[in-house]
């Protein structure tokens, strides 16, 4: 283990001033030298009573004091409750003869930080182990205070006998097992503490027990359901002193650290490694809800990217208003924004509070790159009954920045994937589809020039119209893929008389059978009706009649046409796929872009008129 002594801040760490209060001669050169021994600058002061002991502690500067157990003036328990109430957890290291265990016990009760027997001679050979232990101990202590990420070192405390029979135990050791001291006290500590006989903690008193030498063990105790480290010192009796504490924290940590260095090592996508990184954090705060939002100011939304847990507010596509979230004051916050107990920090009238009943929530900003943020959050709705660590807020903002980071990649792998995808189009168009008008063109004009045949004319004027469409609908193509950047309420009636008014109908008729808005591209939306109205007319030709009209979820435009072969349907999305002489392929292929980049899905079946029907699924409406 790391000695905290050697790494907190402020002043030389490694030295040790000790107050001792009695005239015990010998103790200082004694103690000095063992500690000393051990890698510690030793300083001894001394005071006669307990009275100027608390003198030289009131000026400060002692790390430790050490008392025996009969000072002059008070005994040591007057002196512990002395310091106890004017210098709270300064260590107090008793040492003691033998037949004081009634003393021992007692000071253990209060509050003691060690104490030591001295052997038959008067000596206390193992009190610069104690003293040296109990600094470290409280230095550690104070520098964990400022850092709630690591636990507060405390240690219980229990003394075995040589029979091994307890002799004392403090309160902190009390508070773990789950015993009152009078079960304990007496008995056997394999009678007292069930499952200690053969786990690897026992085992450890054995060899202790044995061999006289101090022992360090970290191990999982079945019998309490958690982590415990445990430093085993024989005393001079033949018994044991034992110092143990619970590290179930730690261990959780170091487990979580494992886990989120091997997810972010690894080579999975984007949305399951997500997944798999909400699941941890859900698991190390013990809340039921992780998701990554994204956030758009301008409009005042909140939009979950993916999520965990089964709130029905928080799943993915889920969008609310941005000042009904929590989240809004994420994004305004350096750091994560920590929230244990919505109702006592004044949330439970505030409009996040009323929409989510988030009882406790722990977020931070995420830059999702090309201007976009978000943020990555765990919430519960029940209220914390410990704060939010620094290690619990540092674990939510190191995943936040690697969502940000693997999202930007994401949608740029994404958009280069779609860029190449349409530059193969291109080029199959330029080789194939393109050279085809354009030899006719060619080859018409040729003959045009030997015998001014107006037919020629009029097949070179075909195909340069047809190589007009095929540019226009590649530059389209080219561009439909991208995702949806800005929406705006659009009223689905008004925008399919505007497209209707572009397109060459030919005697068709449409009809909007649902008066309904809905959140989309606005320009984007009128490519996609005009390319199945084209459709439509093109295969329904003269006197067809197009319906447009709302799903549940979604819309539809039908027609009253020839329709769709059903072993067709799953290819006419396709780029160049078409059964017309006059198409280019491309329409369909348009319309699937178009509603892609919105997050909808697109089929293609059967009107209720045997014509076709293609139905967009996932489509927000503002109303309807």
């Amino acid at each position: 283990m790391a000695d905290p002594l050697a790494d907190t801040p402020g002043g030389d760490q490694r030295s040790v001033t000790a107050l001792h209060v009695a005239a015990e001669p010998g103790f200082e050169a004694e103690t000095a030298t063992a500690l000393t021994e051990r890698g510690r600058e030793f300083t001894v002061r001394t005071a006669q009573t307990v009275e100027s002991a608390l003198g030289i502690l009131d000026a400060d500067g002692i790390d430790c004091v050490v008392t025996d157990h009969d000072p002059p003036d008070r005994n040591g328990l007057d002196l512990l409750e002395a310091v106890r109430s004017r210098h709270g957890a300064l260590p107090v290291v008793l040492y003691t003869g033998n037949g004081d265990e009634t003393l021992a016990t007692a000071a253990i009760s209060a509050g003691v930080t060690e104490y030591v027997r001295k052997d038959a001679d008067g000596h206390a050979a193992s009190l610069a182990a104690h003293v040296d232990r109990a600094v470290r101990q409280d230095r550690a202590s104070r520098r964990d205070t400022t850092d709630p990420a690591i636990g507060r070192v405390t240690d219980a405390v229990a003394r075995i006998d040589a029979d091994w029979r307890l002799e004392a135990v403090d309160d902190c050791a009390l508070d773990l097992l789950g015993m009152e001291r009078s079960a304990l006290l007496g008995e056997t500590v394999w009678e007292a503490v069930p499952g200690l006989e053969g786990s690897p903690f026992g085992q450890a008193y054995h060899d202790v027990m044995t061999t006289r030498e101090p022992r360090t063990v970290e191990e999982y105790f079945e019998g309490l359901d958690a982590w415990f480290e445990s430093d085993i010192y024989p005393d001079d009796d033949g018994g044991l002193s034992v110092y143990f504490r619970d590290v179930t924290d730690r261990k959780e940590r170091e487990r979580t650290l494992a886990r989120l260095a091997e997810l972010l090592a690894g080579d999975g996508s984007f949305e399951g490694t997500l997944r798999d990184l909400l699941g941890l954090g859900c698991d190390q705060l013990d809340v039921p809800y992780g998701f990554l939002t994204r956030t758009d100011e301008e409009e005042g939304t909140q939009t979950i990217v993916e999520a965990r847990g089964d709130h029905e507010l928080l799943q993915p596509g889920e969008e609310s208003d941005l000042s009904e979230s929590y989240c809004r004051k994420t994004i305004r916050t350096d750091g994560a924004l920590a929230v244990e107990d919505a109702v006592a920090e004044g949330w439970a009238d505030d409009p996040a509070y009323e929409t989510f009943q988030l009882g406790c929530y722990l977020g931070a900003e995420v830059d999702l790159g090309d201007d976009r943020h978000g943020t990555l959050c765990f919430a519960g709705p029940e209220e914390m009954t410990v704060e939010f660590s620094q290690f619990d807020r540092a674990f939510v903002e190191l995943v936040g920045q690697w969502a940000g980071t693997a999202y930007s990649r994401e949608r740029s792998e994404r958009r280069l994937k779609q860029q190449n995808e349409r530059l193969e189009q291109f080029a199959s168009v330029v080789s194939h589809d393109l050279r085809n008008p354009l030899n006719v063109a060619g080859l018409s004009l040729e003959m045009a020039r030997k015998n001014g045949d107006a037919d020629s004319f009029d097949r070179a004027e075909r195909a340069v119209s047809r190589m007009d469409d095929l540019i226009e609908d590649l530059l389209t193509l080219a561009r439909s893929g991208n995702d949806v950047d800005e929406v705006e309420t659009v009223n689905l009636e008004t925008l399919v008389t505007e497209c209707w008014a572009t397109v060459e109908t030919e005697g068709a008729s449409v009809t909007v059978a649902d008066r309904v808005a809905v959140k989309a591209d606005r320009s984007r939306l009128q490519q996609l009706l005009a390319n199945l109205f084209r459709n439509a007319v093109e295969h329904g030709g003269a006197g067809v009649t197009v319906t447009v009209g709302a799903l549940e979820d979604g819309l539809y435009v039908a027609d009253d046409g020839p329709g769709v072969p059903a072993g067709e349907r799953d290819e006419v999305f396709a780029a160049g796929y078409t059964t017309s002489d006059t198409g280019t392929g491309f329409g369909l292929s348009i319309v699937r872009d178009i509603a892609s980049a919105h997050g909808w899905t697109v089929t293609v079946g059967e009107s209720d008129a045997g014509g076709a029907r293609f139905e967009f699924h996932g489509v927000e409406f503002l109303w309807r």
